[in-house]
């Protein structure tokens, strides 16, 4: 998928065909409406004089109702269309850069998170901003705890990096809007399994003894009212017995009102994800993922249904005259409460995995949509020789354009650490994010941006933007040493961790900076930590002789000619050389 510009354009097209067909067909239904209702009013007044037979108008009045019916259906597909067109008009925005419609995840920034706010994670033109499209709350959170929660084994990534392709393919591609399309038109509400929890704690019946008691005083009404009939005995029984049922009614109205609003609010937030659970049911899954999540929602679908009917049933207490024959009779609404307490002992429990179902796939459909709007993306390997990390002309993913300059890296093994230095300006914070954000990426079963990318699951902490905190009476130095203590408790642990730091212990002295950087550096040899350090200290180059087999010197090398630097922003090995402060300075007239 290529051409994928001329591929959302082709389904525009389409879409708005379908919904001038759509507008055309309402037109119809509404002058066909129109002339039915006008027909039925004249057929019904000459019916009333009595100038014609009844059956025109009541079979007018029964056409129209059907017009109605079939307006309605072609209403909400409309509805869908244009839901849809939307859904690809910020698609197209998209790969022009516009991100100005999607939600950027801010509120999940941390400074205490161990890379999220380094790698631009979160917030205005972020990672998460390019690739959220999710369209229930709990959907949007899972995908920000996708990433910020990587897997460290390989089998849950190649297991969701085959899910994810499945929806990110061609015949999927209309399925996965659709499922945006309804999200938005059927919001979902922001739902929290507490709600489920304190609705099983609820406590209506004892011991199962008053079902059994709802049994008894319906069968003694019923047969004092056989009985009075057959005139075994006098109407005035079956009337005691019909107010007792009555009395109880009244008594337990409180209980039923605050079950009947209960109930209503749960359907009301439930409603939203039935029908995403509706579509997910249409959808064929052949991936291990997909079918075990579609597989958690079997049940819903049956479920919601009787749930609506006991609703309905409910809802028909508003008949006053229907309510008292009913309750006086056989005590229709505790009968109704006792359906809802068998529903909730029956579907309650499952709901939270119905809703976490719906959430997750909404999650993995952000992820496929990434990968769909990024055809020249890879998906990376795990390095089948264990190679941390190994990149053929890897880019920083949310760089834009044709000149993006692409770089070579490769970390062989735990305990290399590659020192990477050069000059302001010459390219190594974005390195650094690119190797970050593509390694985030990697670790989330996404594709990457790289010609070629494998690698092995690690621990990803990185140190970049560290600052100090008033509120928490924090000094810059202070807060720097506390990131680098993160780091060291997270490395005690033992498990492999790839670390991305830029100028350490800036909060310092030159001299004591070095020092301590020197210090701290050699301590980590005794941790599983690979990964780069950026620095303007050009002496810590020095690692690489005292520790060959464990640093290694690369860096960003600017070039002069004439009056002007030249920024090559190509990876070379060795220490950096040439430092453009000074001439910049001078350009500038400053000094």
């Amino acid at each position: 998928m290529t051409d994928l510009r001329g591929f959302y354009i082709r389904q525009l097209s389409e879409l708005n065909a379908c919904l001038s067909n759509s507008k055309a067909r309402r037109n119809v239904y509404l002058a066909l409406k129109l002339v039915l209702f006008a027909g039925a009013a004249v057929a019904g007044y000459y019916a009333i004089a009595g100038r014609c037979a009844w059956v025109f108008p009541v079979a007018l009045f029964a056409t129209y109702f059907v017009a109605l019916y079939f307006d309605g259906r072609a209403a909400a597909k409309q509805l869908g269309i244009k839901e849809l067109i939307a859904d690809y008009e910020a698609e197209l925005r998209y790969l022009d850069g516009d991100l100005s419609g999607f939600a950027t995840g801010a509120e999940f920034a941390s400074p205490d998170h161990c890379y999220s706010l380094d790698l631009d994670l979160f917030g205005e033109n972020s990672l998460f901003a390019e690739m959220n499209r999710t369209v229930t709350p709990n959907g949007k959170r899972r995908l920000a705890t996708h990433l910020q929660n990587p897997f460290r084994q390989a089998e849950p990534i190649l297991r969701r990096q085959v899910a994810v392709a499945e929806l990110a393919s061609p015949e999927h591609n209309r399925w996965m809007h659709e499922f945006r399309a309804k999200g938005r038109i059927h919001a979902v509400a922001d739902w929290s399994p507490d709600v489920v929890e304190q609705w099983q704690r609820t406590r209506y019946f004892r011991n199962g003894r008053f079902g059994g008691g709802l049994l008894i005083l319906n069968v003694l009404c019923l047969a004092s009212l056989a009985a009075a009939i057959a005139g075994f005995i006098p109407y005035g029984a079956f009337i005691v017995a019909a107010m007792l049922q009555l009395l109880v009614t009244i008594f337990t109205m409180g209980a039923l009102n605050r079950q009947h609003a209960r109930l209503d609010k749960t359907i009301k937030s439930l409603a939203g994800y039935f029908y995403l659970i509706d579509h997910v049911a249409k959808a064929e899954f052949r991936s291990e993922e997909l079918v075990a999540l579609k597989a958690e929602t079997d049940s819903a679908i049956t479920a919601f249904g009787r749930l609506k009917k006991i609703k309905a049933a409910f809802d028909r207490r508003g008949n006053v005259l229907m309510t008292i024959v009913l309750n006086s009779l056989y005590l229709r609404d505790l009968h109704t409460l006792r359906r809802l307490i068998v529903w909730r002992g029956q579907y309650a429990a499952h709901i939270d995995r119905w809703t976490a179902a719906v959430e997750e796939i909404d999650a993995l459909l952000s992820a496929a949509n990434y990968r769909f709007n990024h055809p020249y993306f890879i998906l990376p390997a795990i390095d089948p020789d264990g190679r941390i990390l190994a990149a053929e002309g890897i880019a920083h993913p949310m760089m834009r354009g044709a000149d993006v300059v692409e770089n070579d890296f490769t970390v062989a093994a735990l305990h290399e650490i590659y020192i990477l230095t050069g000059a302001n300006m010459s390219g190594k914070s974005t390195f650094l994010r690119s190797v970050g954000l593509n390694l985030v990426l990697a670790l989330t079963g996404n594709v990457v941006r790289s010609r070629a990318f494998s690698f092995t699951p690690v621990a990803l902490f990185t140190s970049m933007r560290t600052s100090d905190n008033l509120s928490r009476g924090q000094s810059y130095f202070q807060a720097e040493l506390l990131r680098l203590s993160a780091l060291h408790d997270m490395a005690r642990d033992g498990r492999p961790v790839f670390i991305i730091l830029d100028e350490m212990l800036k909060g310092t002295n030159s001299q004591d900076k070095l020092n301590g950087s020197l210090k701290f550096l050699a301590r980590l040899l005794q941790f599983n930590i690979s990964g780069i350090v950026a620095t303007h200290d050009l002496a810590l180059g020095a690692l690489a002789d005292s520790h060959p087999h464990n640093f290694r010197n690369l860096c960003f090398e600017i070039d002069h000619a004439d009056d002007e630097i030249i920024y090559t922003y190509k990876l070379r090995d060795g220490v950096s050389k040439n430092m453009n402060a000074s001439f910049l300075l001078r350009k500038m007239d400053l000094i």
